[in-house]
Order: structure tokens, then sequence, then C-alpha cells
């Protein structure tokens, strides 16, 4: 904490628990690098379709021989990263980190009132399952000693790997589209949410990292980034009822926090209006959802319900929802928001390809991703846009330089 241009916690103990957070994504590295190898392994073909036959034999043998030291190394250090993890959630003063980047004042309320929100589920899972979840490469890691060498015997430029490069173009793009307030999903490792910060700070002051983080299992992978001062942040689980199957072992809920200005002269906090984020559960075959999932999902949203009756003032609901305009359609909660605006293009691209990975139905493009306005609150969601990728995702084929199964979802909106 007090370091000039560095992100600062709130507290000294949330400074620490945010260490063990770290340390315990480094000492789970190897486990997962293990599954990821594998997968990458299982889509090389796909990534290099114009190279010879042995060649891609040699980028397969060093990614599945990769995976025997990753399973060693993982026996050993997983165990301490599950302990670190759990110092950290011991530690913490609350189920998520706040980090202020205090080189920066809060942002003022614009005159007409409109506020610009973006938000995006990036596909950031760890393992290599956003490979057969997600369709994309992870950002992270680059096992490819042919184009190494090559590049080092033939004395060519470097090329930048766009494993590597992933999250920076999102980043670029949040920073292109200079929203007031950035939204993201799936952002499980906190490596990466602070490297999203790293990125953003400077445009942005306040951030909600490591949201909904527990012992075992995954968080609820919530990520914010405001311009505007914050305050009132509260993480709401959902309760285990709503959670069927493996899902009961995540972290899922629902972030609300209030976004204004502080007075310096006095601290008084001028409210504008509250956000409230989250991430639905999912159906298995987004195009069949069962009646266990959307029912799930309806006492999900009855659950935010609930919370919203206690907000005063504007209140805004932002995530990745999972359900599309047809479950949404016959959900009697939705009378409770203002008109859906329609989009140019579906928010979410499909797994057609993904599905053959792991012989599971597929499921075509559609609307997953939404910002609601609640009736009666004074807000009211003005527009809607999908800013364009530099590499659209296609559900039907692997989409090794896209940045995410989702795209953007920019909204202005006034309060």
């Amino acid at each position: 904490m007090g370091d000039m241009n560095k992100l600062e916690t709130d507290s000294t103990q949330d400074g620490w628990a945010l260490s063990c957070y770290q340390l315990a994504s480094w000492l789970t590295d190897p486990i997962c690098k293990m599954h990821e190898c594998y997968w990458r392994g299982r889509v090389v073909d796909r990534c290099h379709p114009s190279s010879y036959a042995i060649t891609n034999i040699f980028r397969k043998a060093v990614l599945y021989l990769a995976v025997i030291p990753c399973a060693l190394v993982g026996l050993v250090t997983s165990p301490l990263g599950m302990g670190m993890r759990f110092v950290g959630n011991q530690i913490a003063s609350k189920p998520f980190i706040h980090l202020t980047f205090k080189d920066v004042d809060g942002k003022a309320l614009p005159e007409d009132s409109r506020i610009t929100g973006l938000m995006r589920n990036i596909c950031g899972v760890k393992g290599g399952y956003l490979i057969i979840n997600g369709g994309v490469m992870p950002e992270d890691f680059r096992v490819d000693w042919v184009e190494w060498i090559r590049e080092r015997v033939c004395v060519q430029q470097p090329s930048v790997s766009p494993e590597v490069a992933r999250i920076d173009r999102i980043a670029q793009k949040i920073l292109e589209e200079d929203a007031d307030v950035y939204c993201g999903y799936e952002v499980f490792d906190v490596k990466t949410a602070l490297y999203l910060a790293e990125k953003l700070k400077g445009k942005y002051k306040d951030f909600y990292v490591n949201v909904g983080a527990q012992p075992l299992g995954t968080s609820a992978a919530l990520f914010v980034a405001s311009k505007f001062d914050t305050q009132n942040a509260q993480f709401t689980p959902f309760s285990k009822e709503t959670l069927p199957g493996d899902a009961k072992y995540s972290g899922k809920g629902f972030l609300s926090f209030e976004i204004g200005k502080v007075k310096k002269e006095n601290s008084y906090f001028n409210k504008f209006a509250t956000l409230v984020t989250t991430h639905l559960l999912h159906s298995e075959i987004p195009s069949q959802p069962t009646c266990i999932e959307t029912r799930a999902r309806k006492n999900q949203m009855d659950q935010i319900l609930r919370a919203k009756e206690k907000m005063k003032g504007s209140v805004l609901l932002v995530g990745d929802l999972n359900f599309d305009r047809q479950e949404y359609a016959k959900a009697g909660w939705s009378q409770n928001f203002g008109e859906i605006l329609s989009y140019q293009t579906n928010t979410w691209g499909g797994d057609e390809y993904c599905s053959t990975l792991i012989s599971r139905l597929p499921s075509s493009s559609r609307d997953l991703d939404y910002w609601l306005a609640f009736k009666g609150s004074g807000a009211r969601v003005e527009s809607v846009a999908i800013p364009a990728d530099e590499v659209e995702f296609v559900g039907s084929q692997f989409n090794r330089k896209a940045a995410s199964d989702h795209t953007f979802l920019k909204a202005v909106f006034t309060v």
C-alpha cells in the first residue's frame, strides 16, 4: 500500500491476502499446464493446417511429453497452492479484493447523466478448458519449438504469439472503447485479473478482482474497472440450491457496488447509480436448456431481485446471464426490467467446433449477454452496440487468434 503509480488494496491485510492468492495461482499452474498441454496437442493440426505432417507430429510429441513433468511437479505444488488459497481466504477482509489507483481522480457525472458501460466474457479459464469450452487458445503459454527455432535459425523478426497477445488485445480494446465502467467475466486467474488492472490503470481508478474466491472450487470470476469512485461493494453468493451438479463447488454469485464521486473537501460520496454484475448458471447445451438449468437461473434472478429491493436510486444489471431472448421472454421475472434492445449480431459465437472435441451436442450462436435497467429505478438503457474484434470468432472452427467466444457489449444508459 501507499506506493506511487501502484494499485493499492484497502488494507495491509488485503494486500497480504492478494499475495497469498497470487502464490496459490503460481503453485497450481503446473497441474493446469498438464491438462493444457494435452488439449493443445489435440488442436495442433487445426493451428498449423499448412505445416508438414512430420512437423506437426513433432509439435504434438513435445506437448504430450510435457504432460509428464507438469504432472509430477503439480503433485507437489498443487496441495501447497490450495493451502495458500485457504490462507488468503482467511486473511481477506471481504470476498473480493478492491484495488484503487490513487494517481487519478474519480470521474464526475456528465451533465446529460449519460454513462457508458462495456462488458465481456473473456474466456479466461486455465487448464486448457478454454480450448474445449471456448474454442480459443490460452494466453500465457507457448510450446511451439518449431516456430521458435525457425525464427532464430532463419534470423527472422519474431512474430507476436497469439497466445501471449490475447489478453493484451482485450485490454487494448477496452482502452479504445473508453467506457466509464468495464465488467468482465470468467476472469478466473488472479494473475490475469491483476494483469488487466495494470493495463487499465491510469484510465480507470477502481477495480474489483478475485470476486467470490474460495479455498476449493472456482471463484465467481467477476472483474470490474471503473472510472468513477465506488463504494458499498457487496458480494452475495448464490444459494447452493440454485447450483445443480458440479456448479455447487463454484463461488457463483453477484457483486453490487455504487458508482459516484467523492468530494475531497468533505469526503462526501455523491452516488450516481448502483451496478449489479453477475454470471448466471450456464446450460451444458445452450440450444437445449433443461428445466433444472432454467429453474436455477430463475432462482438466481429471484435472489438478485430480493437484494435490489434494498437498493435506492438508479440500478442496472449487467452480465453473462446465459439465457437467450426466448427464455427471457417466457420468464416471469423479466417484467422487472426495461426493454432489451436489439443487437447487430449475437454476443456468443456458438460451440460447434468445441462440441466435437468432447462429444457434446453443438449449439449455434445466440445472445447471452445483457445490460438491463430495473424498472422504476430511474435508469434507462438508451443504446447498445457490439464493437468489432480484430479477429472474429466463428463457432464452427477453431479460432487460434480470436480473443474470446463472446463479443464485447457496449451500452449507453442514463441515471
